[in-house]
């Protein structure tokens, strides 16, 4: 894991319902950075099931993917770089943008988050602090919402809505504590939760393509959050209740230490941290970095919360690079909720003979990505 200055790649998950009835605390589970486990492979869970290339043209080019959404027969791609929203059908044809960056009404500064819900387009600025409201078909500017800065944001419904802020907001100067995660009613701030220290105000996680700090499945929202250790799910009324804490057995930065305390922690350290986190039935996928190397744990909940897989993980069979992407289903879909979606950049790889016949036309290396869609097994022991 590599941290820096500004904000990176903040993704988010939309779902079809918001009870958590069913879940309950996992408990906790030692993780040793260093020790690989390989009980299991990618390919004994996971089946290729297609790939979409994504048209490359002059107005379509992307950049900087830092989201991907689905709704109905479309594919939303967010472009954090270019302050776009590229669309594409499910061919991979280019459709359309959505681009409103600049300083006047209905205007933007910069992308972090989007979500789709009743045919409207909500783009949130964690810059500026605004939550953007846009036709979906029409284009049209609807109206904005102010709230505070950060990095993405689950839209719930009747005007209720969670903020994740990273580290990279405060909250009302009413309140000392600064929090990781506010949620909103009537579009007013009600909840406060996560408490960090304002030192780590900032600081960012650098991620490679895959993270999320919410997350749905099934009938349950996820959360995550920068330098904890534990998954979080929501409550109903918003708030968090604990679902699983990895121990990695390393220190985090405590609310109260000092701002020399952190610099010297960062400077010093290379500390993981969970970024993304997948449930598929009886199983669990997370994503974190260690000395510079994205590594992958697969555990298996109906064999006691067993650890499976701990390394790199790799597409074997059709020696395809792996770069597990998460999207989010604005109109829920069981098949895709069942699917991973890793991304190819052209420039990666090169076609093999177990591959070659995956791609019928030439590879444009300085083209779109490759969105490689592959089916989970369903295998439960």
């Amino acid at each position: 894991m590599s941290l820096g200055i500004n904000t990176d790649n903040h993704i988010l998950f939309s779902c079809r319902r918001y009870s958590v009835s069913t879940t309950n605390e996992i408990g906790s589970i030692a993780i040793s950075e260093t020790d690989d486990i390989s009980l299991i492979d990618f390919n004994s869970l996971f089946s290729l099931s297609h790939i979409i290339t994504l048209e490359t043209k002059e107005n379509s080019l992307i950049k900087d993917l830092t989201k991907i959404g689905l709704y109905k027969e479309y594919i939303y791609i967010l472009d954090k770089d270019q302050k776009k929203i590229f669309v594409f059908d499910n061919k991979g044809h280019f459709i359309r943008e959505y681009f409103h960056f600049g300083q006047s009404k209905g205007e933007y500064i910069s992308i972090d988050d989007f979500e789709i819900k009743d045919e409207n387009l909500f783009i949130y600025d964690g810059l500026k602090g605004y939550i953007y409201i846009y036709d979906l078909i029409s284009d049209i500017f609807i109206r904005k919402i102010e709230v505070l800065k950060g990095s993405g944001i689950k839209i719930w419904d009747n005007n209720r809505f969670a903020i994740n802020s990273g580290f990279g907001s405060a909250n009302p100067k009413e309140n000392k504590q600064n929090f990781s995660y506010t949620f909103y009613d009537s579009e007013r701030p009600v909840l406060f939760d996560i408490p960090y220290n304002e030192n780590l105000m900032g600081y960012s996680q650098r991620f490679d393509y895959g993270a999320n700090y919410f997350y749905c499945y099934q009938d349950t929202t996820f959360a995550l959050f920068l330098l904890n250790d534990t998954i979080y799910y929501l409550n109903d009324n918003g708030s968090l209740s604990p679902y699983l804490h990895l121990n990695f057995g390393v220190d985090r930065p405590s609310v109260k230490d000092s701002r020399e305390t952190i610099n010297t922690y960062f400077k010093e350290k290379s500390p993981s941290s969970v970024f993304s986190f997948y449930k598929f039935y009886n199983q669990i996928l997370f994503s974190y970095f260690f000395d510079h190397k994205r590594k992958y744990i697969i555990i298996d909940l109906s064999s006691n919360n067993k650890v499976l897989f701990n390394g790199i993980l790799r597409d074997k069979e059709n020696k395809l690079p792996l770069r597990i992407t998460p999207y989010s289903q604005f109109n829920y879909n069981l098949e895709a909720e069942n699917q991973l979606l890793s991304i190819i950049w052209p420039f990666e790889f090169k076609k093999s003979k177990e591959n070659e016949h995956l791609f019928k036309e030439e590879i444009n290396k300085e083209g779109n990505p490759y969105l490689i869609y592959y089916n989970y097994l369903r295998k439960t022991k």
